[in-house]
């Protein structure tokens, strides 16, 4: 899930994992999550978001089995 200036992973039976956006040093209001796209092949996964002002970010979650350690 992307809120503003975090991104949250949820799941039911599941601690929540949070993850700050990084911002600009000039910006002082939120970050917005404008486009997204997810990779997937056999031995990647992660997503690409895009934020209001242009900005690319990589996530990646880190995992074992069903637990989500981070993002």
């Amino acid at each position: 899930m992307v809120c503003e200036n975090f991104l949250v992973y949820k799941k039911v039976d599941h601690e929540d994992r949070e993850c700050p956006i990084p911002v600009r040093n000039e910006q002082s209001e939120g970050l917005f999550i404008v486009a997204h796209a997810t990779f997937f092949t056999k031995n990647l996964f992660f997503f690409l978001i895009q934020s209001e002002f242009g900005d690319l970010y990589k996530v990646s979650m880190e995992c074992t089995g069903d637990k989500v350690h981070g993002l």
